[in-house]
């Protein structure tokens, strides 16, 4: 296992893990949440939701972000992890 971790990319993220770990809930806020709110208010359309989120994610969650289809969440979170690995570099 430890031969299998030892490579150049998993040294690469552990030196900047903890820049990761500063970085992350700046970024969620100011670049997923308050878009989405922005995009809820000009469009009107709810694009949020609390149903199920303290089971899911535990009670302190707030709300989840409701994109339908496989491809958009997944080209969404694709785009915020290289967003905030290029921040956190």
């Amino acid at each position: 296992m430890s031969r299998l971790m030892s490579n150049r990319a998993n040294e690469w993220l552990g030196r900047i893990s903890y820049s990761i770990y500063m970085w992350q809930a700046f970024i969620i806020f100011n670049f997923v949440d308050r878009p989405v709110s922005i995009a809820e208010k000009i469009t009107h359309k709810v694009l949020t939701t609390t149903e199920g989120v303290s089971s899911a994610l535990g009670s302190e969650a707030g709300k989840l972000i409701v994109l339908g289809g496989d491809v958009v969440p997944t080209l969404v979170t694709l785009l915020y992890l290289g967003l905030l690995v290029a921040v956190a570099a």
